[in-house]
């Protein structure tokens, strides 16, 4: 594997996990402050609701480079289906998802560049909303580009993986 490769999925893991610590910090700093204090910190359903966003659209494309992303694995569970029959399932999974991806990344691109034209901000911190729904976009746009080096793949392999860094599978 490439230190390109290791070091993206770094970035993703980072992204994922810094988001989720961020998410209880928050969380638990407002239930401290409502308990003790009797005040709530206002913009904690706006920073929850983002870093939300930002963990979920990253653990999407980070799934489907590890092949653990949603398909029907009853199919590749059975042993007596071909190997050859499974690694076309594969490529077409992928071929759906990315164009899929790519489809849903592209609208949320113009859906993005709409809202930055409105000037929308959060309600308590002002933030600008495009900068948060930049990461809808951007997700789709990264699994896309997992999906379709999957695809690339499949089709230099005999055998068939569920994802671009999904182990080997020979059955």
């Amino acid at each position: 594997m490439s230190e390109k490769k290791r070091s993206s999925g770094r970035i993703e893991k980072f992204i994922m996990s810094w988001s989720i610590v961020g998410i209880t910090a928050v969380m638990i700093f407002n239930v401290i402050a409502r308990y003790f204090f009797n005040k709530s910190w206002t913009p904690t359903e706006e920073v929850c609701l983002t870093l939300v966003i930002v963990s979920t659209c990253v653990g999407a494309s980070y799934a489907v480079r590890k092949g653990e992303h949603l398909f029907v694995s009853v199919i590749f569970d059975l042993p007596m289906i071909p190997v050859r029959f499974k690694r076309f399932l594969s490529i077409m999974i992928s071929s759906v998802g990315c164009f899929t991806c790519t489809a849903i990344g592209w609208y949320g691109i113009q859906y993005v560049m709409s809202t930055y034209r409105m000037g929308r901000v959060t309600p308590s911190l002002g933030i600008p909303m495009y900068l948060i729904y930049i990461a809808f976009p951007a997700g789709f746009l990264v699994m896309a580009f997992h999906f379709f080096h999957g695809i690339r793949k499949n089709l230099r392999s005999a055998t068939y993986f569920l994802g671009p860094e999904a182990e080997r599978r020979e059955d």
